[in-house]
């Protein structure tokens, strides 16, 4: 195709990078954990202190195959969906689960950080139901909200969106 790659770059940091401003000086130091829901994995950073301080990719998303969920409801897509949404409800369960268990881990294990992660941000095309949202939060006991970027891009989109902030950097302000 006559491309040349310019950057390459892992889906965590790629994540960091499309959640946060990374243009920004002032950066917060409290943890934060990043939750990415694919169709079939889902990938889960923890950040703090500038640094990723773990990663984990969990063969667990949601069901739904190539439905168009940007432009769907919660509620909408509950009725019309009911076979996919036990699936869902089952992935759900066993997804909070398994974050509870990676929260506590790090919250267990943070050495030189002393702080416990005070916030979930979870991305992908799931981000944009609130209803995930506080199911997430009401399960976790720790607010959850989708992606603030600093330009405004469906949740869908936060990693190509970190990456091409990356390139950005790269390009213009890291040299």
């Amino acid at each position: 195709a006559g491309f040349h790659p310019s950057l390459i770059d892992s889906e965590p940091n790629a994540l960091l990078w499309g959640v946060r401003n990374p243009f920004s000086a002032k950066a917060s130091n409290e943890p934060i954990m990043i939750v990415n829901i694919g169709n079939k994995k889902t990938t889960i950073v923890v950040w703090a202190q500038e640094l990723v301080r773990f990663s984990s990719s969990v063969k667990m998303g949601m069901a739904g195959g190539q439905r168009d969920y940007l432009a769907m409801d919660w509620e909408h897509w509950v009725k019309t969906n009911k076979e996919e949404w036990a699936v869902t409800q089952k992935n759900l369960l066993s997804l909070t689960k398994k974050l509870r268990e990676y929260i506590d881990y790090y919250n267990e294990h943070s050495a030189g950080a002393a702080k416990e992660i005070t916030k979930v941000i979870v991305s992908g095309a799931w981000a944009n139901f609130p209803e995930l949202l506080d199911f997430f939060a009401k399960k976790l006991g720790i607010p959850v909200a989708k992606p603030e970027s600093i330009i405004p891009v469906h949740p869908a989109y936060t990693t190509a969106l970190g990456l091409a902030l990356r390139g950005i950097y790269e390009e213009y302000y890291a040299k």
